[in-house]
């Protein structure tokens, strides 16, 4: 699912394709204005939690995660992101290290548009600004909803939420039924906020229940309304 309102694609010359040789480490292909063209392989660092920014990213192609390292090296995700929308925004405008670190999933494009680029852009496109306005808020949103989910939600409910939010982001497959990300047990607690077992039992009696089907790390959504009642039901 791509976002086609980001002001920063307008015009670009970096396009989706993974035309550059990606063994190893992120490879950068051609330039456009001072944009360069990363591609990176699954599980790769697009920018780690404590580095400081030099400019922004537009996830072209891939999907990512935005997550932080907890107590005893404990990942913590906090969401994903989708193409079309910018990374690291935040930590430049306000010109401070960035506070968490995004990570690839799968094979992915981005294109790094350089800080003088994209700060001289957000002065003068109101356009941009909105944008970027409502990138902000809607993770804010997204924050603030896991704190309320892990406050007041039961664990069952909580990965309803979480999955209902993957096909949000998403979509599904073009069986129209399977969600198109792929996610290890362990990451699907960390979303969770619960432990590995845990989670897993739960996956097991969602199954059971006729409400997914589980084929290794693709789950395939069977009632979705029911799960949509299980995700707004009161405890």
């Amino acid at each position: 699912m791509t976002d086609p309102c980001n002001p920063l694609c307008d015009n670009c010359a970096i396009d989706a394709s993974a035309e550059v040789n990606i063994e190893g480490d992120a490879e950068m292909g051609m330039q456009s204005n001072g944009r360069r063209k990363m591609v990176y392989v699954k599980g790769e660092s697009v920018f780690t939690e404590g580095s400081q920014p030099s400019g922004v990213f537009c996830l072209k192609k891939g999907k990512v995660k935005i997550h932080k390292t907890g107590s005893h090296k404990k990942e913590q995700i906090l969401r994903f992101a989708r193409e079309g929308q910018l990374l690291g925004t935040r930590a430049l405008i306000r010109n401070e290290y960035y506070t968490s670190s995004a990570t690839t999933i799968e094979g992915s494009v981005l294109c790094f548009i350089p800080k003088h680029e994209f700060l001289a852009k957000l002065g003068k496109d109101d356009d941009l600004k909105a944008f970027v306005l409502s990138n902000l808020s809607n993770n804010l949103k997204l924050a603030e909803d896991k704190i309320t989910q892990l406050s007041i939600s039961s664990v069952g409910q909580r990965l309803a939420i979480i999955i209902l939010r993957l096909i949000e982001v998403y979509g599904f497959e073009e069986d129209g039924r399977t969600v198109a990300i792929e996610l290890t047990r362990e990451e699907m607690a960390n979303l969770v906020g619960a432990a590995n077992e845990t989670t897993i039992r739960l996956l097991s009696s969602f199954k059971r229940k006729g409400l997914i089907l589980l084929n290794g790390r693709k789950l395939t959504v069977i009632n979705a309304a029911d799960l949509a009642k299980l995700a707004i039901a009161t405890s």
